[in-house]
């Protein structure tokens, strides 16, 4: 995919609403990630009569939600949760019992976007560990329903929801510097999303919310990234290991994955 070209779609009331597909697969240069088949963006939930219709005219089937339920019912009035008539929504928590701690509260977003946010270098990984029976149902829906398009979100789209479709497009066969370009769209993605978040920080906390504070919150963990692909590549045997020991998928499995997720140039 030449980077040039925008992935995103502007959906009204919904951040950072992207095109997974359209990446180049490494081995194979003919081959590259389906286009219109995986989405990915912020919590959906505030999208207006008009985002609805667009995520409808999109021909999306089901939506992934990958937040905790105490994260959905901490936050739902600032963000909640997504129920479009005809769209299967299937809660997928990365966290079946409990949360990352820095998700817990206020607080402890107060911390993560401080001097203690190296200490946030090991998430995605624990994502990786906590998250086999989220991702797990994702890879289902892909190798079973190739003919239905799906929505995957979390929060920002951008931790949890970055990890998932790190673990798509890896899986696919796309090399690890363009899963990392691919992450970087986030940043620009956000920027849009800034100033409901202060608001909303500032209103939960009772103490005022830097530009600086939220930047950072919503600011992209390309280290994590990187530790988290070196963990799915040394420990894992890659992303097609992950998906046989972690998920319980099958050598045919994976191959009908990969197939259903490339498509050959025109």
């Amino acid at each position: 995919m030449n980077f040039s070209k925008n992935p995103f779609t502007h959906i009204e009331g919904i951040f950072n609403f992207r095109d997974a597909g359209g990446y180049a697969i490494a081995f194979d240069p003919l081959y590259s990630v389906r286009r219109r088949f995986i989405f990915r963006c912020a919590n959906p939930g505030r999208a207006t009569s008009n985002g609805v219709q667009q995520i409808r005219d999109l021909d999306i089937t089901t939506i992934f939600d990958l937040r905790s339920a105490t994260e959905i019912e901490r936050t739902k009035d600032f963000a909640p949760t997504a129920e479009i008539p005809g769209i299967r929504r299937v809660h997928v928590p990365v966290y079946v019992h409990g949360e990352y701690p820095a998700h817990q509260s206020v607080e402890n977003l107060q911390n993560y976007t401080s001097a203690n946010r190296q200490d946030s270098r090991g998430a995605y990984v624990e994502y990786l560990d906590n998250g086999k029976d989220a991702f797990g149902t994702i890879f289902t829906h892909i190798r079973d329903h190739s003919d239905q398009n799906c929505l995957i979100h979390c929060s920002a789209g951008k931790d949890r929801t970055g990890v998932a479709i790190a673990l798509i497009l890896a899986t696919a066969g796309v090399e690890t510097s363009t899963i990392q370009q691919e992450y970087r769209l986030s940043e620009e993605g956000l920027k849009p999303m800034k100033e409901s978040v202060v608001r909303y920080l500032t209103e939960k906390s009772g103490s005022e919310w830097t530009d600086q504070q939220v930047t950072s919150l919503l600011g992209l963990r390309l280290d994590a990234l990187s530790e988290m692909l070196d963990v799915l590549r040394d420990a894992h045997d890659g992303a097609e290991g992950y998906l046989k020991t972690q998920c319980g998928f099958s050598n045919e499995d994976v191959a009908i994955i990969r197939e259903n997720l490339r498509i050959k140039e025109a």
